[in-house]
């Protein structure tokens, strides 16, 4: 083998067999292959298992932390908007008080009601000629 390479995980499995394996005639019951990756898969799973209830821990962590975040920036955005309307509102009292308004005594010139015509009932009950017709 190389320097830099890593032995294959059937090498190790068989390697930690063969040091594990008890002499034929000890009496103390051997453990199978079949055992001992039950027991791989079970510490694999583990591992998996902490590996997973770490990332959600710092995910809930990191969630807390964005959230605080947001609060803090929404509470700034709300005290700007505060200040600026309270800032026009300031102006516009201001305004109001450098200049009145002026009242003109003067009736204004043209028909009431945005310039439109009134029709009497004897006016609206004749049919329009072809000269007053509005549409064509």
């Amino acid at each position: 083998m190389a320097k830099n390479t890593k032995p294959s995980p059937q090498l190790l499995r068989q390697l930690r067999q063969l040091s594990e394996e008890n002499p034929p005639d000890s009496g103390v019951e051997q453990t199978t292959s079949q055992e001992v990756d039950k027991e791989e898969s079970l510490k694999e799973n583990l591992e998996q298992q902490q590996i997973k209830a770490n990332d959600e821990a710092w995910a809930k962590k990191r969630i807390g932390e964005i959230e605080e975040e947001i609060k803090i920036l929404t509470q700034k955005r709300q005290e700007e908007m505060r200040k600026r309307s309270e800032q026009k509102e300031e102006e516009q009292k201001e305004k109001k008080e450098e200049s009145p308004l002026e009242i003109s005594t003067k009736p204004k010139k043209g028909l009431p009601f945005w310039g439109k015509r009134i029709k009497t009932a004897q006016q609206q009950a004749q049919p329009e000629t072809a000269g007053r017709r509005a549409g064509g």
